[in-house]
């Protein structure tokens, strides 16, 4: 609900009186579309669509996403699937553009915006993220637009060197990566072209939705004369479904889901896996999902791990699929959100929803999905030994372990639950164009 808000009028069920449309701007392509590879990202945008698709009717959504697949459009239960016709590219005009930072979702994508905005006729248009630029095609539209908070690029590039030394980005900057346009530098700068581009399209945002406490506090100051709406996420379905169950004997495993990125924090949970193998724990192991091989920043992650002589307990998984991520949950003896600055982290609810012990450094938006010892357990961020310890807890206390895991999958169910956050999000919905003055293009 948002800030002085008007209740829309409702039927019974919480069917609206007449049909909405809702076209999204998303930087990520969705499963139907990609086959699975919006796993790198965006599972909160597939877990809202479902979540409208089960519980709202009444809303029909076009949705245009962001990514490699160029395809016509197509329509799969609530939604019509459009996609960004790209520029032409080739190995040198993307050499050009890394040593640009320039990000350049958005850029191209006005001929498939103006042809989901004239086929679809929307009522409403959800711009999914400050960060990524794609409000700069809805910006000339006279269509009311609602711009969520995800990951806020003008505090993310605060980040961009976190747990790493003067000496880390030296030899960074000396290798061959660093010449293809890879690297912490490359990283930091073209993380500082997006928030700049992200400031001033928060300068002339009207209506903002959020997630957690931190996104309202931020909101207040980078968009103070926007209206905010809070609307919790739903993920993909998957997670609602399965139920970890605490595992007799065997090594313990800890589970996390992290790039290689400096801010996702994997360095301080390599230390904190060195540091509890020394302490009781050898066979301790610990797998990581996500796109850590191979990125930018993957040669100094391979260089910590062989530093602390971690290379046997530490398994890469690559990209993996939802039910994938749902077996490395219920078998896990804890997970692990390690990251220097998060919003909403769908990891962290995924794992929750699941039932997982979880343990998370205290930043940004976790403190409002995760309550410390009631929830999970939080830890004070960059201390490797603070995480050691929390996670040396969980393994050693099966008993403290599984009572967590079970409040928090509670706290996460009744939160996350899809029927809830569908409401929340139309209610969102409904009262932007209420504001707007504007009649739905299907009322009667």
């Amino acid at each position: 609900m948002c800030i002085d808000c008007v209740e829309p009028v409702r039927l019974p069920g919480g069917l609206m009186t007449a049909k909405l449309r809702a076209l999204w701007l998303a930087p990520i392509q969705l499963p139907v579309v990609d086959g699975g590879l919006s796993n790198r990202g965006g599972g909160w945008i597939e877990g809202w669509r479902w979540a409208l698709e089960a519980h709202s009717p009444g809303v029909e959504l076009a949705i245009l996403g962001y990514g490699p697949f160029v395809h016509e459009p197509f329509a799969v239960g609530n939604a019509t699937f459009f996609s960004f016709k790209p520029e032409p590219s080739n190995k040198y005009r993307e050499l050009l553009r890394r040593w640009s930072h320039h990000y350049p979702v958005g850029d191209s994508g006005h001929e498939s915006f103006n042809e989901a905005l004239t086929t679809f006729r929307p009522d409403i248009i959800h711009v999914h993220g400050s960060e990524s630029g794609l409000a700069k095609l809805s910006a000339a539209s006279d269509v009311p637009t609602v711009l969520s908070l995800q990951g806020i690029a003008t505090i993310w590039q605060r980040f961009m060197f976190s747990g790493q030394t003067c000496l880390d980005v030296v030899r960074d900057s000396a290798s061959v990566h660093f010449l293809k346009g890879s690297g912490y530098l490359h990283s930091y700068m073209t993380m500082r072209d997006r928030a700049a581009t992200e400031r001033r399209i928060l300068d002339d945002c009207r209506y903002v939705l959020g997630n957690t406490e931190w996104d309202k506090r931020v909101a207040t100051v980078l968009c103070p004369s926007a209206i905010y709406y809070h609307g919790d996420r739903a993920v993909r379905r998957e997670f609602y479904d399965h139920q970890w169950q605490q595992s007799p004997g065997g090594d313990p495993v800890i589970y996390c889901t992290s790039g290689s990125a400096p801010y996702k924090g994997l360095e301080i949970l390599l230390h904190a896996v060195a540091l509890l193998r020394g302490a009781g724990f050898p066979t301790l192991r610990v797998r990581i999902a996500g796109a850590a091989v191979g990125g930018g920043n993957w040669p100094a992650l391979r260089r910590v791990i062989r530093q602390l002589r971690v290379d046997d307990a530490v398994s890469l998984l690559g990209v993996i699929d939802a039910s994938a991520m749902v077996s490395e949950l219920t078998a896990a003896t804890v997970f692990v959100l390690p990251s220097h600055i998060e919003n909403e982290s769908n990891a962290l609810i995924e794992a929750m929803l699941v039932g997982t012990p979880c343990v998370a450094a205290a930043v940004g938006g976790v403190p409002s999905i995760m309550r410390d010892r009631v929830d999970g357990l939080l830890y004070q961020d960059r201390d490797p030994f603070a995480l050691a310890g929390a996670i040396h807890r969980l393994i050693a206390d099966s008993d403290f372990a599984t009572s967590l895991a079970a409040t928090g999958r509670a706290t996460a169910h009744r939160r996350h639950d899809p029927a809830n956050v569908a409401n929340q999000l139309v209610s969102a919905y409904e009262d932007v164009i209420a504001r707007a003055g504007r009649s739905r293009a299907w009322d009667p």
